[in-house]
């Protein structure tokens, strides 16, 4: 049996509980302070295809549980001792967009992706102790996983200085079937679903720059549970040819959480609340080739994985 330590015993480790939406707040006064946007479905001139490559690397030692409590240590009731845990990822993806007029714009995406887990027993967590901060090695695995297949396209609805658009996405697991929670699996469990995405979103240009805000349903097949997702982004440029960006994302499930399974390292989130933070630099070496790299963080959430991001990516277009 294993139960999750929601307070770590030295002082160094306590965290105090913080008000998400109090700083969120903040952080939506931030965004609008240097707000612009760009996103590769700006296509140049003559130009009807785009091939986006990415790389991403993720790595979560920390997670929400069922109250939002950030969860630092997990007890290992068997043995009596606690242990940490280092979950990273990393994936790549291909992007193909193919523009074949002025108001649509259809995709298609194929995301592979390798999982590692490590956990580690903590020796001494008292930090006046010689032993403090050794581990021993409880267990490590690893999976290799090709993400959810995604399909899908983009309706311009208008043009100029404000714009506004409808997405509607399809997304198709590897194994061709949702996940059940009560299914058994490795000890590193990584379901997916089938999933269809439907939103709208609109931007608006301040010359330099410009916003974008973008709301989505999110139907999810199996034991996910359906969410709504937003997103929020914008930035500012000074050197021609490059701009830095912000962006904000929030998830919100719409099913009570009295019958989900609490997360774990080792298992899927099928359903969860959260709000990530992250900022871009763009650069754009001639009008069909660019790059990006970014990095975004969780701020709190609920039965997620307290998740670090780094995200690179380049493409062109034909």
């Amino acid at each position: 049996m294993i139960r999750f330590r929601k307070k770590i015993r030295t002082k160094r480790r306590i965290k105090k509980k913080s008000n998400p939406m109090k700083f969120l707040r903040y952080l939506t006064i931030f965004f609008f302070l240097t707000a612009t946007i760009y996103c590769q479905w700006n296509f140049p001139k003559n130009s009807k295809f785009n091939i986006d490559i990415s790389g991403f690397y993720s790595s979560s030692s920390t997670f929400y549980d069922l109250t939002s409590t950030q969860i630092y240590t997990i007890t290992d009731s068997s043995v009596k001792k606690d242990y940490n845990f280092e979950k990273r990822a990393y994936c790549f993806d291909v992007a193909l967009k193919y523009k074949p007029n002025n108001d649509i714009i259809l995709g298609i995406e194929i995301p592979a992706a390798y999982y590692s887990l490590t956990e580690d027993y903590l020796i001494e967590n008292n930090i006046y102790s010689p032993n403090y901060g050794q581990t021993v090695n409880r267990g490590g695995f690893s999976a290799v996983v090709v993400q959810n297949y995604k399909i899908g396209g983009r309706l311009l609805l208008d043009s100029g200085l404000f714009s506004s658009f409808i997405d509607l996405d399809l997304k198709i697991p590897m194994k061709l079937k949702s996940g059940l929670q009560t299914e058994a699996s490795q000890p590193l469990q990584i379901y997916q679903a089938y999933e269809v995405l439907a939103g709208y979103g609109a931007s608006f240009n301040l010359g330099s720059g410009w916003v974008m805000a973008s709301i989505k349903y999110n139907y999810r097949g199996g034991d996910f549970k359906d969410q709504m997702q937003f997103h929020f982004e914008g930035g500012f440029t000074t050197v021609p040819n490059t701009f830095l960006k912000a962006f904000i994302d929030m998830n919100q499930s719409l099913a009570s959480f009295d019958s989900t399974v609490a997360v774990t390292p080792r298992t899927t989130s099928f359903q969860e609340n959260y709000y990530s933070l992250g900022m871009a630099f763009h650069i754009d070496f001639s009008e069909k080739i660019y790059s990006e790299i970014s990095y975004s963080l969780k701020l709190w959430g609920r039965n997620t994985l307290n998740l670090g991001l780094v995200r690179f990516n380049t493409g062109f277009y034909l």
